[in-house]
């Protein structure tokens, strides 16, 4: 599976991954936000065949076309995120460390 640059991303990751990823109920939004916000904090990244191979590897997942529309639509919401994060940041609302 996918490392990252610290134990908190990896763990964060683990817990969204590891429930109901694909259900986007309120406490698995709030898991997601938990990990791309701890990503970003340590400016870290997961590419979309990382994000696949983790999928293959924890879930059971057999659909191939609906693994790839979450993958593209996680990833499109990582980069979101990501785009807003560097944004607070440009304009000082967050420390840019």
């Amino acid at each position: 599976m996918k490392t990252f640059k610290s134990k908190t991303t990896e763990k964060k990751f683990g817990q969204w991954l590891n429930s109901f990823p694909e259900s986007w109920h309120p406490y698995d939004y709030e898991r997601f936000h938990e990990f791309v916000t701890a990503l970003l904090i340590d400016d870290d990244y997961i590419s979309e065949s990382e994000l696949r191979n983790a999928i293959i590897e924890l879930k059971e997942w057999k659909d191939k076309d609906f693994i790839d529309e979450f993958v593209e639509s996680v990833t499109m919401k990582i980069d979101d995120l990501r785009l807003f994060f560097d944004h607070l940041k440009k304009i000082k609302i967050i420390n840019a460390t």
